[in-house]
């Protein structure tokens, strides 16, 4: 069997169909993910705290609350999202501004998290 040019165009638009079908799937997960992060850390840093010696300084605090921000930025990647396609929608637009917008949400939770582990392992260690 040879592949000729016209195997390879469906080949790609098979492709192209599957990565807009499966884009909102993709931030599901993450969020998912990120849900469970978040909220672990809270449980972790908590836990170590309460072994050390359980007070509320304002680093736990700070640590507390970004850590809370992280799981509402994670939950909001859960919350379907819905879009309309019409007939002068440009699909891969669609697709592209799906995937901006996951970047741009992984980045501020990844940001909001590592701040707050910081001050909440401050907090621990101090």
């Amino acid at each position: 069997m040879q592949i000729e040019g016209k195997d390879i165009e469906e080949g790609v638009r098979g492709w192209a169909k599957e990565e807009i079908k499966l884009g909102p799937f993709r931030e599901y997960d993450l969020g998912k993910f990120f849900f469970g992060v978040s909220t672990g850390t809270i449980g972790v840093i908590l836990v170590a705290e309460k072994m050390q010696n359980p007070c509320w300084s304002w680093q736990l605090i700070i640590s507390f609350i970004g850590l809370l921000t992280c799981a509402a930025v994670s939950l909001f990647m859960v919350i379907p999202k819905g879009w309309k396609v019409g007939g002068a929608t440009d699909i891969q637009d669609k697709r592209n501004g799906i995937i901006q917008r996951i970047v741009y949400s992984s980045y501020i939770w990844f940001s909001i998290w590592t701040v707050s582990l910081i001050f909440g392992a401050w907090a621990v260690l101090h």
